[in-house]
């Protein structure tokens, strides 16, 4: 069992304030949500209103994604999942990220893990089935943002595996990019970083049969996950399907009929900056929360009776769009929207910034008749393995401080390398002469005012001085504990790599090379549905 200590949600580097909010239960947020996650009351009162909603056939959804988990070569848990799905009474959890290299950062399995913690909890409290369902992002057009995965050099320089195809165009959906031959070399730059470890030949084994040559990008991302989440009974949805497209085609109309989602948006960023919130999702005033999916991802804007194709020029009417509905891809406002006509959602899982857009919408979903579903932030952890321990425990100090206040917690760090007798005689002379030098400084001036100026620049040089001998005191210290330097940027690497929480940088293979695949079970019983926050985990 790992040990955990958990931080507060307002003490985590980067957390916006609109979030930290929301994760408090700030009454001045809760207005911008559908209910209070903490409140059972709550989930009891979204699961009658998402059970009475109108939405896409269930059958044909189902069928779709047995297809797509048919492909994936799904687990026998995520198949009698989607059976429960297809139950009139049966409810989902969604979470949703773009498919990132190797899957990404470490929080893209953190998502997924609190959505199938979730389902679980709030099937047993509903006494319903409640199913977790993970949305591929596999029409996202930027590919810089899941063309690498983090790992570190040596334990202490952060660095990234990258994959850049020869063949991508210009705003091409990702779910487009075919792997190619390169493929190979960055999964052994990535294997490479991690010395030989018991469970690494099995885990780089396991991910070479899913990134490879010939298959697609997010379709080798779905793959992975199928095989981490398999036994947790995770259900995968990729939104390209064109059969889901035409699922969702009312919504699609209604959107460029309407024009819904800039409307209700407007008016909720006009509520959010009133309360001093930020607003995350930007909004056009003529444009659709719809792309055109024809030669890459592109903006339409109304004009007339129709839209213009910002990349072509061409004008098309609605009928003409909606004559190929499989051609329209949702932008991040409408695709909470899309898969919530598509699934009976009870509550989607997110980041703080997923959050800070969610509070964009309730007005969105109030214009198309949907419930709006619960919001739950999802988990978080800094993994501490044992590297990082020894050098706690040689400082003294806790991980989470470290995660806290870094700043401060380093600087404290580099302090301590200097001899204590040292820095104690340095800083008592320096004291010393701050108390003594306005006495000394006016009885010179008293005996000659002209002596005022050198005798302040005296002192100037004098501290100067100390200053510098100070820092060479320091340098000498440093030098000569050298491997608790070393052991500094070591644990800074580890735990906050490129002064960012460890993450939103790092990928989980090295992780799972080095402690197996019982590392995702661990993590999943750590969760804490109630309230699933950061937490420290000592590994």
């Amino acid at each position: 069992m790992i040990s955990k200590t958990v931080i507060p949600p307002e003490q985590l580097p980067g957390m916006n304030r609109l979030a930290a909010d929301y994760c408090t239960h700030a009454p001045a947020a809760a207005g911008f949500f559908a209910g209070d996650f903490s409140r059972p009351e709550a989930w009891l009162e979204r699961a009658v209103e998402v059970g009475r909603a109108d939405r896409a056939d269930r059958g044909r959804v189902i069928a779709a994604l047995r297809r797509q988990l048919d492909q994936l070569e799904a687990g026998p848990q995520s198949m009698a999942n989607l059976e429960l799905l297809a139950s009139p009474n049966a409810l989902a959890i969604v979470t949703g990220q773009q498919a990132g290299l190797f899957g990404g950062p470490l929080y893209t399995l953190y998502k997924a893990l609190t959505t199938c913690k979730l389902a679980r909890h709030w099937s047993e409290q509903l006494g319903r089935p409640v199913v977790p369902v993970f949305y591929v992002v596999s029409e996202d057009h930027d590919f810089v943002e899941v063309q690498g995965a983090g790992y570190l050099e040596g334990g202490h320089i952060l660095k990234k595996a990258l994959y850049s195809p020869s063949s991508l165009r210009e705003r091409m959906p990702v779910g487009l990019v075919r792997l190619e031959a390169e493929i190979d070399a960055v999964l052994a730059e990535l294997a490479g970083s991690v010395p030989e470890a018991e469970f690494k030949a099995e885990v780089i084994a396991d991910l070479a049969s899913c990134y490879h040559p010939g298959a697609g990008f997010a379709g080798a991302f779905s793959r992975w996950y199928a095989r981490l989440l398999g036994e947790l009974g995770m259900v995968f949805l990729d939104p390209a399907d064109p059969e889901l497209k035409r699922l969702a085609a009312p919504l699609f109309r209604r959107e460029l009929e309407k024009r819904i989602t800039v409307e209700r948006i407007e008016i909720a960023n006009t509520e959010l900056l009133a309360g001093g919130y930020h607003t995350q999702l930007p909004v056009h005033p003529l444009r659709p929360a719809l792309f055109l999916l024809r030669d890459g991802r592109h903006s339409l804007e109304r004009t007339g009776n129709g839209y213009r194709n910002l990349h072509s020029g061409e004008i098309l009417s609605i009928d003409e769009l909606m004559a190929a509905p499989e051609q329209l891809s949702p932008k991040a406002a409408l695709r909470p929207l899309f898969e919530d006509y598509l699934l009976p959602t009870l509550a989607y899982v997110g980041g703080p910034g997923e959050i800070a857009y969610w509070a964009q919408l309730k007005g969105v979903y109030a214009g198309f008749g949907l419930p709006m579903p619960m919001v739950v932030p999802r988990a978080g952890f800094t993994l501490v393995e044992g590297r990082s321990r020894r050098a706690l425990e040689r400082f003294g100090i806790a991980a989470a401080e470290v995660v806290q206040r870094p700043t401060e917690i380093l600087a404290a760090l580099r302090e301590r390398l200097v001899p204590a007798d040292l820095a104690g005689e340095l800083a008592e002379l320096k004291a010393i002469i701050g108390q003594r030098w306005p006495r000394l400084q006016g009885g010179i001036t008293a005996l000659d005012q002209t002596l005022q100026v050198p005798a302040e620049k005296s002192l100037q040089q004098l501290m100067h001085t100390l200053n510098q001998l100070e820092q060479k005191v320091v340098r000498a210290a440093e030098n000569r504990e050298s491997a608790g330097q070393a052991q500094i940027d070591a644990l800074t690497a580890a735990l906050l790599p490129g002064g960012i929480l460890q993450e939103r940088q790092l990928n989980a293979v090295p992780f799972l090379c080095r402690h197996g695949r019982g590392l995702i079970g661990e993590l999943y019983e750590a969760i804490d549905a109630a309230n699933p926050g950061h937490s420290v985990v000592e590994l």
